[in-house]
Protein backbone atom coordinates (compact mmCIF):
# COMPACT_ATOMS: atom_id res chain seq x y z
CA UNK A 1 0.00 0.00 0.00
CA UNK A 2 1.06 3.43 -0.38
CA UNK A 3 0.99 6.78 1.40
CA UNK A 4 3.02 7.24 4.78
CA UNK A 5 1.33 4.39 6.63
CA UNK A 6 2.55 0.59 6.36
CA UNK A 7 -0.25 -1.76 5.93
CA UNK A 8 -0.02 -5.38 5.68
CA UNK A 9 -0.72 -7.05 2.10
CA UNK A 10 -4.06 -8.46 2.50
CA UNK A 11 -4.34 -11.74 0.36
CA UNK A 12 -7.34 -13.61 -1.22
CA UNK A 13 -7.15 -17.33 -0.91
CA UNK A 14 -8.71 -18.69 -3.38
CA UNK A 15 -7.28 -18.61 -7.24
CA UNK A 16 -8.54 -18.83 -10.50
CA UNK A 17 -8.58 -21.69 -12.84
CA UNK A 18 -5.60 -20.69 -14.41
CA UNK A 19 -2.60 -20.39 -12.54
CA UNK A 20 1.00 -20.77 -11.37
CA UNK A 21 2.14 -23.07 -8.58
CA UNK A 22 4.74 -21.82 -5.89
CA UNK A 23 8.50 -22.90 -6.28
CA UNK A 24 9.57 -26.48 -5.50
CA UNK A 25 12.85 -28.19 -3.95
CA UNK A 26 14.72 -28.79 -7.67
CA UNK A 27 18.29 -28.52 -9.08
CA UNK A 28 20.57 -30.10 -11.15
CA UNK A 29 24.14 -31.57 -10.06
CA UNK A 30 27.26 -31.81 -12.57
CA UNK A 31 29.78 -33.70 -11.23
CA UNK A 32 33.12 -33.40 -12.20
CA UNK A 33 33.14 -35.76 -15.11
CA UNK A 34 30.47 -33.39 -16.40
CA UNK A 35 27.30 -35.94 -15.94
CA UNK A 36 24.28 -34.01 -14.23
CA UNK A 37 21.80 -35.58 -11.75
CA UNK A 38 18.27 -34.01 -11.81
CA UNK A 39 17.73 -34.19 -8.32
CA UNK A 40 13.86 -33.95 -7.93
CA UNK A 41 13.69 -36.89 -10.23
CA UNK A 42 16.12 -38.92 -8.43
CA UNK A 43 15.62 -41.41 -5.08
CA UNK A 44 17.28 -40.38 -1.72
CA UNK A 45 20.17 -42.21 -0.88
CA UNK A 46 23.75 -42.29 -2.20
CA UNK A 47 24.06 -40.69 -6.01
CA UNK A 48 27.58 -40.87 -6.54
CA UNK A 49 31.15 -41.28 -5.18
CA UNK A 50 34.09 -38.70 -6.24
CA UNK A 51 37.51 -39.55 -4.44
CA UNK A 52 36.36 -40.57 -1.55
CA UNK A 53 33.42 -38.65 -0.78
CA UNK A 54 29.86 -39.46 -0.69
CA UNK A 55 27.60 -38.10 -2.45
CA UNK A 56 24.17 -38.57 -0.98
CA UNK A 57 20.60 -37.22 -1.81
CA UNK A 58 19.59 -36.64 2.76
CA UNK A 59 15.85 -35.97 1.42
CA UNK A 60 13.69 -33.84 -1.14
CA UNK A 61 15.23 -30.99 -1.13
CA UNK A 62 18.59 -31.59 0.74
CA UNK A 63 22.54 -32.74 -0.67
CA UNK A 64 25.08 -33.46 1.19
CA UNK A 65 28.61 -34.61 1.06
CA UNK A 66 30.68 -37.04 3.03
CA UNK A 67 34.17 -37.87 3.10
CA UNK A 68 34.74 -41.34 3.99
CA UNK A 69 38.38 -42.97 5.39
CA UNK A 70 41.35 -43.29 3.57
CA UNK A 71 43.23 -41.40 1.44
CA UNK A 72 41.25 -39.59 -1.19
CA UNK A 73 41.70 -38.59 -4.93
CA UNK A 74 42.38 -35.00 -5.64
CA UNK A 75 39.36 -33.27 -5.16
CA UNK A 76 36.94 -32.40 -8.29
CA UNK A 77 34.43 -29.07 -8.48
CA UNK A 78 30.78 -30.10 -8.69
CA UNK A 79 28.20 -27.38 -8.97
CA UNK A 80 24.62 -27.62 -7.76
CA UNK A 81 22.23 -25.78 -9.98
CA UNK A 82 18.86 -23.78 -9.15
CA UNK A 83 16.41 -23.44 -12.08
CA UNK A 84 13.94 -20.73 -11.73
CA UNK A 85 11.11 -21.73 -9.44
CA UNK A 86 13.29 -23.67 -7.41
CA UNK A 87 15.25 -23.98 -4.06
CA UNK A 88 17.85 -26.38 -2.27
CA UNK A 89 20.02 -27.46 0.52
CA UNK A 90 23.24 -28.69 0.34
CA UNK A 91 25.79 -29.62 2.72
CA UNK A 92 29.30 -29.56 1.63
CA UNK A 93 32.04 -31.88 3.18
CA UNK A 94 33.84 -29.42 6.14
CA UNK A 95 30.12 -29.30 7.31
CA UNK A 96 29.20 -25.74 5.54
CA UNK A 97 25.18 -25.62 5.35
CA UNK A 98 23.84 -23.82 2.18
CA UNK A 99 20.65 -22.70 1.02
CA UNK A 100 20.01 -21.31 -2.64
CA UNK A 101 17.60 -18.99 -4.01
CA UNK A 102 15.61 -19.61 -7.29
CA UNK A 103 17.90 -18.90 -10.13
CA UNK A 104 21.22 -19.57 -8.27
CA UNK A 105 24.14 -21.80 -8.64
CA UNK A 106 27.09 -22.72 -6.33
CA UNK A 107 30.63 -24.30 -7.55
CA UNK A 108 32.33 -26.38 -5.01
CA UNK A 109 35.19 -28.77 -4.66
CA UNK A 110 34.05 -32.33 -3.53
CA UNK A 111 36.89 -31.76 -0.19
CA UNK A 112 38.76 -29.22 0.78
CA UNK A 113 42.32 -30.29 0.91
CA UNK A 114 43.86 -26.70 0.46
CA UNK A 115 44.77 -23.83 2.81
CA UNK A 116 41.41 -21.75 1.87
CA UNK A 117 38.09 -23.28 1.38
CA UNK A 118 36.89 -21.55 -1.91
CA UNK A 119 33.09 -21.60 -3.56
CA UNK A 120 31.67 -19.70 -6.27
CA UNK A 121 28.12 -18.14 -6.45
CA UNK A 122 25.74 -16.83 -8.23
CA UNK A 123 22.56 -15.52 -7.28
CA UNK A 124 21.22 -15.96 -4.21
CA UNK A 125 22.34 -17.91 -0.98
CA UNK A 126 22.51 -18.58 3.12
CA UNK A 127 25.30 -19.74 4.20
CA UNK A 128 26.68 -21.15 7.95
CA UNK A 129 29.51 -21.26 7.77
CA UNK A 130 31.86 -24.55 9.75
CA UNK A 131 34.15 -23.14 11.88
CA UNK A 132 37.74 -23.81 10.59
CA UNK A 133 40.05 -20.97 12.22
CA UNK A 134 43.00 -22.27 10.34
CA UNK A 135 41.20 -22.64 6.75
CA UNK A 136 39.26 -19.55 6.02
CA UNK A 137 35.98 -19.85 4.20
CA UNK A 138 36.13 -17.71 0.36
CA UNK A 139 33.55 -17.08 -1.09
CA UNK A 140 33.72 -15.53 -5.05
CA UNK A 141 30.38 -13.99 -5.64
CA UNK A 142 30.04 -11.58 -9.37
CA UNK A 143 33.08 -9.32 -8.52
CA UNK A 144 33.16 -9.76 -5.07
CA UNK A 145 34.86 -11.54 -2.51
CA UNK A 146 34.09 -12.93 1.04
CA UNK A 147 36.26 -13.97 3.54
CA UNK A 148 34.76 -15.84 6.80
CA UNK A 149 36.14 -18.24 9.07
CA UNK A 150 33.22 -18.93 11.28
CA UNK A 151 29.84 -17.20 10.79
CA UNK A 152 26.18 -17.25 9.05
CA UNK A 153 25.88 -14.53 6.05
CA UNK A 154 23.41 -14.21 3.24
CA UNK A 155 24.52 -13.41 0.07
CA UNK A 156 22.59 -11.71 -3.06
CA UNK A 157 24.52 -12.15 -6.35
CA UNK A 158 21.77 -11.44 -9.10
CA UNK A 159 22.90 -10.37 -12.28
CA UNK A 160 20.03 -8.14 -12.62
CA UNK A 161 20.20 -6.50 -9.12
CA UNK A 162 21.79 -3.59 -8.74
CA UNK A 163 24.98 -4.74 -7.31
CA UNK A 164 26.28 -7.74 -4.40
CA UNK A 165 24.69 -7.68 -0.98
CA UNK A 166 26.42 -9.42 1.73
CA UNK A 167 24.46 -9.88 4.73
CA UNK A 168 26.04 -10.87 8.06
CA UNK A 169 23.81 -12.54 10.45
CA UNK A 170 26.28 -14.07 12.98
CA UNK A 171 30.14 -13.98 13.30
CA UNK A 172 31.93 -11.55 11.33
CA UNK A 173 33.16 -11.34 7.67
CA UNK A 174 35.67 -9.14 5.52
CA UNK A 175 34.06 -7.85 2.10
CA UNK A 176 35.74 -6.68 -0.79
CA UNK A 177 35.40 -5.84 -4.06
CA UNK A 178 37.79 -8.46 -6.16
CA UNK A 179 39.49 -5.88 -8.47
CA UNK A 180 40.40 -3.76 -5.12
CA UNK A 181 42.49 -3.60 -2.29
CA UNK A 182 40.49 -1.96 0.30
CA UNK A 183 37.73 -4.33 2.49
CA UNK A 184 35.54 -4.40 5.28
CA UNK A 185 34.75 -5.96 8.21
CA UNK A 186 30.89 -6.01 9.24
CA UNK A 187 29.15 -6.89 12.23
CA UNK A 188 25.87 -8.22 12.72
CA UNK A 189 23.28 -7.01 11.05
CA UNK A 190 25.34 -4.84 8.99
CA UNK A 191 24.89 -5.36 5.20
CA UNK A 192 27.99 -4.42 2.72
CA UNK A 193 27.35 -3.86 -1.19
CA UNK A 194 29.28 -3.70 -3.95
CA UNK A 195 28.34 -2.48 -7.27
CA UNK A 196 30.12 -1.78 -10.82
CA UNK A 197 31.13 1.83 -10.46
CA UNK A 198 32.79 1.94 -7.21
CA UNK A 199 35.91 0.37 -5.39
CA UNK A 200 34.69 0.48 -2.26
CA UNK A 201 32.46 -1.69 -0.29
CA UNK A 202 29.47 -0.05 1.26
CA UNK A 203 28.08 -0.68 4.11
CA UNK A 204 24.80 -0.50 5.69
CA UNK A 205 22.70 -1.49 8.89
CA UNK A 206 19.76 -3.90 7.45
CA UNK A 207 16.92 -5.19 8.30
CA UNK A 208 18.36 -9.24 8.77
CA UNK A 209 14.53 -10.77 9.22
CA UNK A 210 13.26 -9.26 5.85
CA UNK A 211 16.72 -10.10 3.90
CA UNK A 212 16.21 -13.77 5.32
CA UNK A 213 12.17 -13.74 4.51
CA UNK A 214 13.58 -16.20 1.14
CA UNK A 215 15.18 -18.61 3.28
CA UNK A 216 12.47 -18.42 5.99
CA UNK A 217 9.65 -19.21 3.43
CA UNK A 218 8.33 -15.43 2.44
CA UNK A 219 7.40 -12.39 0.28
CA UNK A 220 9.24 -9.54 2.82
CA UNK A 221 8.57 -6.06 1.06
CA UNK A 222 9.51 -2.65 2.86
CA UNK A 223 9.40 0.72 1.00
CA UNK A 224 10.33 -1.56 -2.41
CA UNK A 225 8.75 -0.82 -6.18
CA UNK A 226 7.30 -2.80 -8.43
CA UNK A 227 9.99 -3.66 -10.18
CA UNK A 228 11.96 -5.21 -7.00
CA UNK A 229 8.54 -7.22 -6.01
CA UNK A 230 8.53 -8.50 -9.68
CA UNK A 231 12.24 -9.59 -10.06
CA UNK A 232 11.28 -11.75 -7.03
CA UNK A 233 7.89 -13.28 -8.50
CA UNK A 234 9.86 -13.82 -11.59
CA UNK A 235 12.41 -16.43 -9.87
CA UNK A 236 10.32 -18.16 -7.65
CA UNK A 237 7.27 -18.60 -10.23
CA UNK A 238 9.64 -19.08 -13.46
CA UNK A 239 7.98 -16.41 -15.34
CA UNK A 240 8.50 -13.40 -17.50
CA UNK A 241 7.51 -10.04 -16.90
CA UNK A 242 5.87 -7.76 -19.52
CA UNK A 243 5.44 -3.46 -18.36
CA UNK A 244 2.61 -1.48 -19.96
CA UNK A 245 3.12 2.05 -20.34
CA UNK A 246 1.34 3.74 -17.13
CA UNK A 247 1.85 1.47 -14.68
CA UNK A 248 1.96 4.32 -11.58
CA UNK A 249 5.20 4.10 -8.81
CA UNK A 250 4.07 2.64 -6.06
CA UNK A 251 5.93 1.51 -2.76
CA UNK A 252 5.10 -1.65 -1.03
CA UNK A 253 4.83 -2.87 2.79
CA UNK A 254 4.03 -6.09 3.86
CA UNK A 255 4.86 -9.84 3.77
CA UNK A 256 3.62 -12.96 2.07
CA UNK A 257 4.28 -16.81 2.24
CA UNK A 258 6.00 -17.96 -0.57
CA UNK A 259 3.92 -21.09 -0.50
CA UNK A 260 0.86 -19.29 -2.27
CA UNK A 261 0.06 -19.10 -5.53
CA UNK A 262 0.91 -16.76 -8.16
CA UNK A 263 -2.85 -15.09 -8.02
CA UNK A 264 -3.09 -15.12 -4.78
CA UNK A 265 0.02 -13.32 -4.13
CA UNK A 266 -1.22 -10.84 -7.43
CA UNK A 267 -4.69 -10.23 -5.51
CA UNK A 268 -3.09 -9.06 -2.59
CA UNK A 269 -0.92 -6.62 -4.80
CA UNK A 270 -4.07 -5.62 -6.76
CA UNK A 271 -5.01 -3.64 -3.43
CA UNK A 272 -2.43 -1.10 -4.70
CA UNK A 273 -4.04 0.10 -8.08
CA UNK A 274 -2.60 -2.06 -10.39
CA UNK A 275 -3.34 -4.87 -12.29
CA UNK A 276 -2.18 -8.05 -13.78
CA UNK A 277 -2.54 -10.45 -16.80
CA UNK A 278 -1.49 -13.67 -17.12
CA UNK A 279 -1.06 -15.13 -20.84
CA UNK A 280 1.08 -18.27 -20.44
CA UNK A 281 3.97 -17.83 -18.16
CA UNK A 282 4.20 -13.87 -19.34
CA UNK A 283 2.58 -11.75 -16.67
CA UNK A 284 1.74 -8.42 -17.97
CA UNK A 285 1.45 -5.48 -15.16
CA UNK A 286 -1.23 -2.85 -16.20
CA UNK A 287 -2.11 0.50 -14.92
Amino acid sequence: NNGKKEKELTVAVTSPQTDIAAGSDKAVLTLGDGSRIVLDEAQSGKLAQQGNTNIVKVDSGHLAYNIGKGAGAKPSFNTLAVPRGGQYALTLSDGTRVWLNAASYIKYPTAFNGPDRVVEISGEAYMEIAKNNKQPFIVKANGTEIVALGTSFNVNAYADESGVKTTLIDGGVRVRKSSAAEAKVLAPGQQGIVTGNIDHVKVESVDTEQVLAWRNGFFSFHNADIKTIMRQLSRWYDINIIYEKGVPEQRFFGEMSRNLSLSQVLKGLEATKINFRLEGRNLIVMP
